[in-house]
């Protein structure tokens, strides 16, 4: 990965071990991907994205209460937060079996990023989990929309 590079000309750069650890998470090696999180924490523990990265890849990890910890650490650090933000929490409060918060997190991706196609995708399976068929049709329509 380019990344490693990057790690490699500087290995305390908190970024770089972010941008690993979500591409790791998204490659599905939870391990790897929670300990480049993990790092990417300790050298920036103030930082709102490491925290949401952490938490996206706890919840992959099956480590729920601490990703539930990590969010609510990160959320109040951003003034307004970003739609992969709110998809992060999404996540955590679903794995937590927070549906209604799960789903009012994904609302808010939605109004601030509206062609955001993860969260459309994420709203239609919260629907289903909450019986509201015709709203998970109507989501998972415009979800192929933005994904043909």
């Amino acid at each position: 990965m380019q990344i490693d590079r990057a790690l490699q000309l500087d290995a305390e750069l908190p970024l770089a071990h972010q941008a690993r650890a979500a591409t790791l998470r998204m490659m599905a090696r939870v391990p790897e991907a929670l300990r480049a999180a993990e790092t990417a924490v300790r050298l920036a523990p103030g930082d709102a994205d490491n925290l949401a990265v952490l938490a996206w890849v706890q919840v992959a990890a099956g480590q729920t209460d601490a990703a539930r910890s990590t969010i609510d650490m990160a959320l109040p650090l951003y003034p307004i937060a970003p739609g992969y933000v709110n998809r992060a929490e999404a996540d955590v409060r679903c794995a937590a079996g927070e549906l209604d918060a799960a789903l009012a997190a994904i609302d808010r991706c939605i109004e601030r990023a509206p062609r955001y196609a993860w969260c459309r995708i994420m709203r239609a399976i919260l629907y289903v989990e909450l019986n509201r068929l015709e709203d998970a049709k109507r989501d998972a329509a415009l979800f192929r929309e933005l994904q043909p």
